[in-house]
């Protein structure tokens, strides 16, 4: 086999993952978790079919900052969700105070 034919993991790897990558102009956080999800399982799919130690130790690890940017994101999601639900109560608040101001001044 050529060497042109002949492809690096690494090389299958980053064009498999960059497909995946391209779904990424959903804003949706759901749909942007389960491309990270889809990532994760590319890489393990990888590794698992390689058979010399040092490749599938260094996908692996790539695999586990997938997995640990996954984490963040959705904490960076509920941490967002949460804030919007306490400033809706802010806001909510706000109205209820100004009305009994309201009220005390006629």
């Amino acid at each position: 086999m050529s060497t042109d034919r002949k492809r690096n993991v690494f090389d299958e790897l980053m064009i498999a993952d960059n497909k995946i990558l391209k779904e990424l102009d959903n804003d949706d956080h759901k749909k942007i978790l389960d491309i990270f999800a889809k990532r994760v399982g590319l890489y393990k799919k990888l590794a698992d079919e390689t058979h010399d130690p040092i490749t599938k130790a260094i996908i692996d690890s790539k695999k586990s900052v997938i997995m640990s940017d996954m984490g963040l994101l959705s904490a960076q999601y509920d941490i967002r969700d949460d804030i919007t639900k306490i400033i809706s109560r802010l806001d909510a608040l706000e109205e209820k105070v100004s009305h009994i101001q309201n009220h005390k001044t006629l």
